[in-house]
């Protein structure tokens, strides 16, 4: 890839992760949330067909946990994503389908609304 290809490529990607403003400061002097929607661009950098996430919103502030969840909504457009959260409202706002594991197995799986029913 050349350089200006990439740097738009990376620009793209920043942007949609609501990190655009700070681009040019060094990811080690990122906040936990700016670190988590990081992680979740340079997860689509290679455009995966997969990506996998564990946990991507605890800890996080309120600001931060609701702009990560708009960067993993934007990025299920493209892609599969798997999250593993021990939170409902995590698995209600960002699940289309929800499996619900017990004691290592699987006892529910379905869409929110069949799973909370």
């Amino acid at each position: 890839m050349r350089r200006e290809e990439a740097a738009k490529k990376s620009d793209r990607l920043l942007k949609s992760v609501a990190l655009d403003k700070v681009k040019n400061k060094a990811a080690s002097a990122y906040s936990c949330g700016m670190k988590r929607r990081l992680s979740i661009a340079l997860a689509s950098t290679a455009a995966p067909a997969i990506v996998f996430f564990d946990e991507p919103t605890t800890g996080l502030d309120p600001l931060s946990r609701l702009r990560t969840w708009e960067s993993i909504t934007s990025l299920k457009q493209d892609r599969i994503v798997c999250l593993t959260t021990h939170s409902m409202e995590v698995a209600d706002g960002l699940g289309d389908i929800i499996g619900i594991l017990a004691s290592g197995r699987l006892r529910a799986i379905g869409t929110p609304i069949f799973v909370e029913g």
